[in-house]
């Protein structure tokens, strides 16, 4: 408020959704204490009087040791696979400099708004890895992309799909990759280089505002600065020892496409100034060339991060169908 005594706020966890509060600011003694809080909003009454999947943290160790932290969204107990290990889903958040929070469930993901708590009330293990350059762990990790993306990153979401199946949680190969923006950069790689750098058997990939080539990238996107910023102040033509070039082609998808296997799913928007959609159109051909399985859709007039109404509907369903129909469910065996 204007005479700095009372505070308005939004408050929301996991399984409860956002909410409004106003409250009292006491000070003394150089403290300062939030009083009397009242809930002054009374939206989402239908998500309250639902039943969201149990969540957890977990942690592992990267390829190079480094301490790996995510959460996750736990499988609804179901009929239709035995105890163990149901499938795997892996989202990967957008950003770099973003975090998979506890916030809440309903809302969706971080960015593209992907049904995180869907697929675990049907059946599917869902692990949000905060990998190195997430916000919240401090400025090191934070840091810690710099000059490595798609290297140690990328390692860190791969180890956590094999911490989870060290842990009795997932099946390598049956197993999925979802993300959005840098989240679909990592998807890009994970289908064409998680079977030779990790042994994961990808079933499906779904990927929006993707990047597949950070080499083409440079010069077409509106921060094409980052990719000098990020890499000791260089672009890769600057570089005579043409080694940030060659670290560019390992870590970018379309010099790896041979290996792509899984079924592939892709969305973009058509004006996206962030991952020219020609970061799309490259990887869908060469996928379609190779008699891949995929599919691509693009979203006239959105940008990089798809419009409300793009999202609310094909974005949720069609990437709920399309994971569900690549990955196989165990069925219970009958006793005799």
């Amino acid at each position: 408020s204007h005479n700095g005594k009372h505070v308005g706020f939004s408050w929301e966890n996991l399984h409860t959704a956002p909410q409004a509060y106003v409250a009292d600011v006491g000070f003394s003694l150089n403290q300062v204490s939030v009083q009397d809080v009242v809930q002054v909003s009374r939206l989402n009454a239908a998500a309250g009087a639902r039943s969201w999947p149990a969540v957890s943290t977990r942690k592992w160790k990267s390829d190079d040791g480094t301490p790996v932290q995510g959460l996750l969204i736990h499988a609804a107990a179901n009929s239709s696979h035995v105890a163990g290990a149901a499938p795997l889903l892996v989202f990967t958040h957008c950003g770099p400099a973003m975090a998979s929070l506890s916030t809440f469930l309903g809302a969706g993901s971080v960015c593209a708004r992907f049904p995180l708590a869907t697929w675990a009330q049907r059946g599917y293990n869902v692990l949000l890895p905060n990998y190195r350059g997430s916000t919240g762990y401090g400025r090191a990790f934070r840091r810690g992309d710099l000059d490595g993306w798609g290297a140690g990153d990328y390692a860190d979401v791969m180890g956590g799909f094999k911490a989870m199946a060290a842990d009795g949680l997932a099946d390598l190969n049956n197993s999925a990759h979802v993300g959005w923006s840098y989240g679909g950069y990592i998807g890009a790689l994970a289908l064409t280089k998680a079977a030779s750098t990790h042994g994961i058997g990808l079933k499906a990939v779904v990927a929006g505002g993707l990047l597949s080539d950070l080499i083409s990238q440079t010069g077409t996107t509106d921060i094409s600065k980052i990719y000098q910023s990020s890499n000791s102040m260089r672009y890769y033509w600057d570089d005579a020892t043409g080694e940030l070039e060659a670290n560019f082609r390992s870590r970018s998808a379309m010099y790896h496409v041979a290996n792509a296997k899984a079924p592939t799913l892709m969305f973009h928007g058509q004006e996206d100034p962030r991952m020219p959609i020609s970061q799309a159109f490259q990887l869908h051909y060469a996928l379609q060339a190779r008699n891949v399985t995929n599919r691509f859709l693009v979203f006239p007039g959105s940008g990089h991060i798809l419009s409300l109404i793009h999202i609310s509907e094909p974005t949720r369903l069609l990437s709920i169908s399309y994971a569900v129909f690549c990955l196989k469910k165990k069925k219970k065996q009958k006793k005799r």
